[in-house]
């Protein structure tokens, strides 16, 4: 073999297939991992999306400027809402009640996606 064959050696065929095997391998796992990402990053976004109309609407119902029982978001269409109040016992604090707010996703209507409760205090309904 003479030195001008032995200056141009490269990389043989099975060696560019082994190495771009790896390449492609590994790009596949990037994107696989970014896709994963992507998709908590928009379940993250509409479950965000959710507790903020939810803290809303409990704030609307607390205040008295919503005064239906249910209803739909208009930010979420199919996104349905049921609030429940009843009396709530705590030692003897009375005029105490609790406010249930249940979230119902398109998707299951009858089940709530999301349930939130807070206990606000009526001072009108406390006798003196």
């Amino acid at each position: 073999m003479n030195a001008d064959a032995r200056c141009r050696r490269g990389f043989t065929l099975v060696e560019v297939i082994v190495a771009l095997g790896i390449a492609a391998g590994a790009l596949v796992l990037l994107l696989s991992a970014n896709h994963a990402s992507l998709q908590r990053s928009i379940c993250a976004r509409a479950t965000a999306k959710i507790q903020r109309l939810c803290e809303s609407k409990l704030d609307e119902l607390r205040s008295g400027a919503e005064v239906h029982p249910s209803g739909e978001f208009d930010d979420l269409p199919g996104w349905t809402w049921r609030a429940d109040v009843e009396k709530a016992q705590l030692a003897d604090l009375q005029g105490l009640k609790r406010l249930t707010l249940k979230v119902y996703s398109p998707d299951a209507p009858f089940k709530p996606a999301e349930t939130y409760t807070i206990l606000t205090y009526d001072e009108k309904a406390v006798k003196k």
